[in-house]
């Protein structure tokens, strides 16, 4: 199947379309709007695809709600994403297809999926509503399909060709870089760590009574804790609150100040590595206090270290399509990722699979209960 980005397809003219929309009507039972009947010979014959910064207050069409108004931003959803949409074929039967296969077999109404976001907590689906006009994302995470009006959505655009416009002109400069996800050892980590002290960063960890501890060297990285918080003191005054016995700092007002940094974790009997990252939020949850520049520069500088000590890498990967014209066949797909040399040569060597999940979605606290004495050991 043909690809293009969408700013490549744009430049083409529209397909000649042969579709006896009468016949698509009656088998379907109600009328197609014909907003989908004017656009759609854009997006029946291949699939396009590209990446765009999504900006939540930039792309959303308010709706009151403000569950649904600020979800993605919530989910730290923001930044640069990749977007699909799909082939939706020219026969009745096909076209049925774009309103039913994506259900799960429960009644979403007339809504017809013609693609996905790929956001970071994963794909989010792209709707067009048959009754009025709109474009719509849902989240049916996990599988979640028993009632539309109880999962995650909201409006993208008025109109199908709104939508495609703000596909081509919302900004890709404007938002601040966040997050670089790599796989790296212990031992890779404790440089960066090093790293980061030598410009001044201190690294915030626990003591064993829970009290938040600032150390001022990269020996208070140990290989049984995987998650840790790089701070200047020169960004501000960090707030903390305890939860329980434990002290943390306090993410509603100081979620800018700091870089959150990890390593990845081996896990010997599954054979798998989860992926490590530098995550540091462009400004504060609610008061969109701006992160202070020697943050943004230290940032930078990290992410700039990882790449040299875990190189871009093309890794090919194995998985079981759930799409209907090859439902349940093995596919590969190849993407590019930082990965450091010794956790490579485990891959090739050893037979360990690089995982795209954090350590804490590796039953983190069952973990804490019965493996970080092994850890500790190792």
């Amino acid at each position: 199947m043909a690809k293009t980005t969408f700013s490549d397809w744009l430049r083409k003219n529209d397909f000649v379309s042969n579709i006896n929309w009468e016949q698509v009507e009656a088998h379907l039972g109600f009328c197609i709007h014909s907003d989908l009947k004017n656009c759609y010979t854009k997006i029946i014959h291949k699939t396009i695809e590209g990446q765009i910064d999504f900006v939540e207050k930039d792309f959303l069409e308010e709706t009151g709600d403000e569950r649904n108004d600020t979800w993605i931003s919530f989910n730290q959803c923001e930044g640069y994403v990749p977007y699909e949409l799909f082939p939706l074929g020219t026969s009745p039967k096909d076209i049925e297809g774009a309103f039913t296969l994506w259900t799960g077999g429960n009644d979403f109404g007339h809504r017809a999926m013609i693609g996905t976001f790929s956001f970071n907590i994963g794909e989010i689906s792209i709707l067009f509503n048959n009754d009025t006009g709109k474009v719509e994302w849902i989240d049916c995470g996990y599988g979640y399909f028993d009632t539309y009006e109880e999962n995650p959505n909201g409006i993208l655009a008025q109109s199908i060709s709104e939508f495609f416009r703000k596909l081509q002109t919302v900004s890709c400069t404007e938002y601040p870089d966040t997050q670089i996800s790599y796989w790296m050892g212990y031992e890779e980590f404790v440089q960066l760590a090093q790293f980061a002290t030598e410009r001044g960063c201190l690294i915030l960890k626990n003591d064993v009574d829970g009290k938040l501890l600032y150390e001022t060297d990269a020996n208070a990285i140990t290989k049984n804790v995987y998650d840790y918080y790089f701070y200047i003191p020169q960004a501000g005054t960090l707030q903390t609150t305890c939860i329980g016995k434990k002290e943390w700092v306090d993410l509603t007002s100081s979620a800018h100040l700091f870089i959150r940094a990890g390593f990845s974790y081996i896990d010997k009997k599954k054979r798998k590595i989860t992926r490590g990252r530098l995550y540091s939020r462009p400004c504060s949850y609610f008061e969109e206090l701006p992160r202070p520049d020697c943050v943004t520069t230290l940032y930078h500088d990290l992410v700039d270290f990882v790449k040299k000590i875990a190189p871009t890498t093309k890794i090919t990967d194995s998985y079981l399509s759930t799409k209907a014209q090859d439902f349940l066949q093995e596919c590969t797909w190849i993407r590019t990722s930082y990965i450091t040399s010794s956790l490579l040569e485990l891959t090739e060597h050893e037979n360990y699979n690089i995982s795209t999940d954090y350590r804490w979605d590796e039953g983190y606290y069952e973990w804490i209960n019965s493996e970080a004495l092994e850890d500790i050991d190792d």
